[in-house]
């Protein structure tokens, strides 16, 4: 990820707010120099050293996960709101920009294909989208969600304890409070879910 010192993010309670509020991520892989690029639901859990673990999963026919047998490195990149920016709203006239939040995390795969493994990702996906959504789904017992040998030849699930954990936050934060406040102002003028996350997140900062 380009870095830039006025945009990076190192706080861990920051970053992990945005991988747990967008949970749907880029997940990219490179093996014998050819990448593998999907996009999957991630899921956050405690680890037990008071870090965080990644947990995955997909289906067997996606040839991705062959490759994390080779305890292959993992980028993934969680996309936070993001949204274009009207220079006019700026005090001085600049030029269009895009403000956004994006949470890397880089780490070794390693695979799960036991069924209590599989059960216990897939529980966890549904708990938490449970958190997100008023409309919730009872995740039914192990062996009324599938059988033990449809459910292993279906899907794999690989989980990744993060290495690094680096965000980028930009947020309009290189203009002036004037241009900023301007930036404020014209997005609450939106409807669109992006400019209005986006606004959110700047009246943090």
């Amino acid at each position: 990820m380009y870095k830039v010192k006025l945009y990076e993010v190192q706080d861990p309670a920051s970053l992990r707010e945005v991988i747990e509020e967008f949970p749907f991520a880029t997940v990219t892989s490179v093996c014998d120099g050819k990448p593998f690029v999907n996009h999957l639901p991630i899921i956050l859990e405690a680890a037990e050293d008071g870090g965080i673990r990644l947990l995955g999963h997909m289906s067997r026919r996606n040839p991705q996960w062959e490759h994390m047998r080779d305890d292959s490195e993992l980028v993934i990149a969680f996309h936070g709101p993001h949204t274009y920016i009207n220079p006019s709203w700026y005090a001085v006239n600049n030029v269009p920009t895009w403000n956004y939040v994006v949470v890397h995390a880089s780490g070794r795969a390693s695979l799960i294909e036991d069924y209590a493994g599989l059960v216990r990702i897939l529980k966890r996906t549904t708990d938490h989208m449970n958190r997100r959504y008023p409309d919730q789904w009872d995740f039914f017992l192990p062996e009324d969600l599938a059988s033990e040998y449809d459910l292993t030849a279906a899907i794999i699930g690989f989980q990744m304890i993060p290495e690094t954990l680096e965000g980028k936050f930009k947020l309009s934060q290189n203009r002036s409070k004037e241009d900023r406040d301007g930036a404020v102002t014209g997005l609450r003028g939106r409807a669109d879910e992006g400019s209005r996350t986006v606004r959110e997140w700047m009246l943090r900062k």
